[in-house]
């Protein structure tokens, strides 16, 4: 099996996830080939070939450069590949759609369509590659059977078998020994790039109106006032904005009694992986795969959205029993051993590619 594997899309959650699906999928008997962007630190060597052309936000030029075009052409000439599998979104998939066949095509959705408050050029670009992969023989894989009734809901002309299930893994750079020096000194722990669906407007205002006291840090780079139009955090809830490194971020989960995910919507997720591998409750809402990967009651609580009384009670109720609070945690270390073990995702993928020849 020789399989090509696109992603230009290389910082952030999308970059991790494109580098640790082809380490699992290197490991397997595929010939892989990966054609990406530049500084992914990823270098070719025996039975693994990087292709690698600059696409850079902050150089418009290099989206219209015809020698980067050219040479992709003549990659995709050169490379031998019975399926070719797409990681991310980006602007250069369009130009990819045009020259590689629909059938070879295996395109990983990490969102089955665009999250409130995107912006609205990128969501331009989101759209046109939809309505692509919504209308050709392409096969579909989405990180939830949540995605899949949803993608079908809405398209009911498409194939069923043409959608597969395969649950996002457990991302190894996050992965570091336990710090058992760690006190669990932080009440609730909030982490992630500052989104506009993730609603931290939601989890302050349930802060507030709930009159609470518990200790709440949020990890992650984005404008508070900007997003959401918070002007000042209550005293107890701190926000770290900067860019924090993947072992310091594993300290702060180590750190945290539970986890809170309050967004007003959702698809795949990585957040619920890498808390259950610490063994940390979560508590989130009923949007995306979020049912379906945290057992309401077992290793967290899953709330109904932009509920502020029920956000509230769900962590009060955490906060208030340490034993609940790590059997759930318990619970959630096995789940990372069952369903989240990268090399069980892997096979899976490699059973997608063989059923499609």
């Amino acid at each position: 099996m020789k399989v090509l594997i696109v992603s230009f899309s290389v910082n952030g959650a999308m970059g991790d996830n494109f580098k640790l699906v082809t380490r699992y999928l290197r490991e397997s008997n595929c010939k892989i080939s990966v054609l990406t962007n530049t500084k992914t630190d990823l270098q070719s060597a025996k039975d693994f070939d990087v292709y690698e052309i600059p696409f850079n936000r902050e150089y418009v030029f290099d989206f219209v450069n015809p020698k980067s075009y050219l040479r992709i052409l003549r990659i995709t000439k050169k490379v031998k590949y019975d399926a070719v599998l797409f990681l991310s979104f980006h602007p250069v998939n369009l130009f990819l759609f045009k020259i590689i066949p629909a059938n070879k095509i295996f395109f990983y959705l990490h969102d089955h369509e665009v999250h409130s408050g995107f912006p609205k050029f990128d969501t331009l670009f989101f759209k046109l590659q939809y309505k692509y992969l919504y209308s050709k023989n392409v096969v579909l894989i989405v990180s939830s059977n949540y995605m899949k009734k949803e993608i079908l809901r809405k398209y009911s002309n498409l194939n069923p078998n043409r959608i597969k299930v395969i649950y996002l893994g457990l991302l190894d750079n996050l992965i570091f020994p336990t710090d058992k020096s760690l006190k669990e000194d932080i009440d609730v722990l909030f982490f992630g790039r500052i989104e506009y669906y993730k609603a931290l407007d939601v989890l302050v205002k349930s802060y507030i109106s709930n009159n609470q006291s518990y200790n709440c840090v949020i990890v992650g780079k984005g404008n508070l006032k900007k997003v959401f139009g918070i002007e000042h955090l209550p005293k107890s809830i701190t926000h770290i904005n900067d860019y924090v490194p993947d072992e310091d971020l594993a300290k702060y989960i180590q750190r945290a009694k539970l986890v809170v995910m309050p967004y007003r919507d959702a698809t795949g997720t990585q957040v619920i992986q890498s808390v259950f591998y610490y063994g940390k409750p979560i508590v989130a809402t009923k949007v995306g795969c979020f049912s379906e990967y945290i057992s309401d009651g077992k290793d967290g609580f899953v709330v109904e959205k932009e509920n502020e009384k029920a956000l509230s009670e769900a962590i009060d109720l955490l906060l208030s029993d340490d034993e609940l609070r790590k059997n759930m945690g318990n619970n959630a270390k096995e789940k990372v051993r069952q369903i989240f073990d990268n090399h069980k995702i892997n096979h899976q993928f490699i059973k997608a590619f063989d059923n499609n020849r």
